[in-house]
């Protein structure tokens, strides 16, 4: 009799224990409203993943390696290697041997939250491991497996927050552990795939458009522009120069209309497979003429060599000059695509959203923006395409550049805007250059080696003078004081320079009276960020 109320009294222990738990994700208490609510009641009913006895879900909690595993369930293959941390009796122990989760060594390192990029890697084994999905390279270059991140990007699986940053190093929550598994069960032979140009985010689009100084009119979306437009756009992106001098090109104007000499050296350059016509100037421009006129202006501008690659060509291309053919296929070959197959729609009219997406890739591919050092030598910089980490003043400027820190644009270099000098300051860099030239001499007579980055994005002229803001990358010195150095230029306060610091200051210069040359004893430091 005892041991018959001792199995009941356990049974109904038991079935209390269960019972507490919700057999359906809306009865948690957390997740009234949340986002990843019907995520989370598929997996519940499938039995994969349950919540706390509290009854809450905690949709918000970092994932770990073994709670993934146990939440995308079972695989089909055992693992061979015995896990020196995950010992026969481990809560998850059958989860992780038949997981397929990569590791490195013998330790699986259960405890460790997963990475987006390990979740992808493994969502895409346990759907079969599909190849030749196609996706940008500013996608698929974000990782190293490539197949996995072009199937989760290209079906909708893994897109990140503004449809171009995946943040594969970062970790998930459960909510978004569970909309991942769910996305990935859902894709089959019918599932639309996505297009590149679809899903990166407006925000992105609009920056990178407005990176460069372009057009005469301002981003719309789903505006178009005629070839002759083109024409100059792309002169511009090449020469870094919004009023175009034409130096060093032959420049006509057979056709004596408007953007007929641009037209004229378009065509000379990449577009000699088209009419040569006033209606054709006037025409709306296409998709291919204008990517393979980017293409070229892009080489033009780099400060680095560009190879090109003979290995690849978009499906779609038909009757285009060997030059326009050339420079398609140079994109084609480093990733440069609108839509989610092998294609570019050459015929299409071109939009600015659609010019926008090709720029961001070009800048990914060499970088459309550029810094200097003192001897005038280039360095091809990207764009900074987070938009969601700019500062709030961020319009001061033309283009944020991936390589500066977010904090360094916030702190403003003057009343004026940066974004007005852009053009000046990129023409006339030797201008600007010829201080920080002087100023290098100067710190190594007093025992500090040091090097200056010049920025035209970052050069302002509030009135009758300049202020702009260079990089000090100290390569020799201990515990140096920088009012040492500099004695009476050094108007903001003093530190203490050492090898390995980076700072950035700001020099204010008296624009010069006669010819345009600034020289460092007319310069003062006016501010230091550090």
């Amino acid at each position: 009799m005892k041991k018959i109320v001792s199995s009941l009294l356990i049974f109904t222990m038991l079935f209390s224990l269960i019972t507490v738990l919700p057999v359906s994700a809306k009865e948690f208490s957390d997740l009234n409203g949340h986002w990843g609510l019907e995520y989370i009641n598929t997996l519940v009913n499938d039995g994969t993943i349950n919540g706390y006895e509290d009854g809450t879900f905690r949709p918000n909690n970092t994932v770990s390696r073994a709670e993934f595993v146990k939440m995308i369930g079972k695989g089909s293959e055992k693992s061979n290697i015995e896990y020196i941390d995950v010992p026969a009796d481990h809560w998850g122990y059958e989860y992780i041997m038949y997981s397929g989760l990569e590791v490195k060594g013998s330790a699986f390192l259960p405890n460790k939250a997963i990475t987006r990029g390990e979740v992808l890697n493994l969502i895409w084994k346990r759907a079969g491991s599909k190849t030749g999905v196609i996706a940008p390279a500013i996608i698929t270059n974000q990782g190293k497996n490539k197949d996995a991140i072009a199937w989760g990007y290209t079906y909708g699986i893994m897109s990140g927050d503004d449809g171009l940053n995946l943040r594969l190093d970062d970790t998930l929550t459960r909510a978004e552990g569970a909309a991942l598994i769910v996305r990935s069960r859902q894709i089959n032979d019918a599932t639309p795939k996505k297009n590149f140009v679809d899903t990166v985010s407006e925000d992105i689009l609009k920056a990178a458009f407005n990176s460069q100084i372009l057009f005469d009119k301002e981003y719309t979306p789903d505006a178009t522009f005629t070839n002759g437009e083109m024409a100059k756009a792309s002169l511009r992106f090449g020469a870094r120069q919004y009023n175009l001098t034409y130096g060093n090109i032959t420049a006509k104007n057979e056709l004596g209309c408007d953007y007929g000499k641009d037209f004229y050296v378009a065509r000379n350059e990449t577009l000699g497979g088209v009419p040569n016509t006033v209606e054709f100037v006037n025409a709306n421009a296409k998709t291919g003429d204008t990517l393979s006129q980017l293409c070229y202006n892009l080489i033009k501008l780099v400060t680095s060599t560009a190879s090109f690659k003979a290995d690849k060509s978009y499906d779609d291309l038909k009757f285009t000059s060997d030059a326009q053919k050339k420079y398609l296929d140079y994109a084609a070959a480093n990733g440069i695509y609108l839509y989610a197959d092998n294609i570019i729609n050459p015929e299409k009219e071109i939009t600015m959203k659609e010019f926008a997406a090709l720029l961001i890739q070009l800048d990914a591919c060499l970088g459309t923006q550029v810094s200097y050092n003192s001897k005038g030598q280039g360095t091809n910089e990207n764009l900074n395409l987070s938009v969601a980490t700019y500062p709030e003043n961020f319009e001061d400027y033309t283009a944020i550049i991936k390589s500066i820190p977010t904090y360094i644009y916030a702190n403003k270099i003057s009343d004026a805007k940066a974004k007005d000098m852009y053009t000046f300051a990129t023409v006339m860099k030797s201008m600007f250059l010829n201080p920080l030239k002087e100023m290098e001499t100067a710190f190594e007579k007093n025992n500090a080696k040091v090097d200056f980055t010049f920025y035209p994005a970052l050069v302002t002229n509030p009135d009758s003078y300049f202020v702009y803001r260079v990089k000090m990358t100290v390569n020799e010195a201990t515990n140096v004081s920088l009012k040492s150095l500099c004695d009476d230029k050094l108007e903001c306060d003093d530190v203490i320079l050492n090898t390995g610091d980076e700072i950035y200051m700001d020099l204010k210069i008296l624009l010069p009276l006669g010819d345009l040359v600034l020289f460092y004893k007319d310069a003062k430091i006016v501010n230091i960020i550090k």
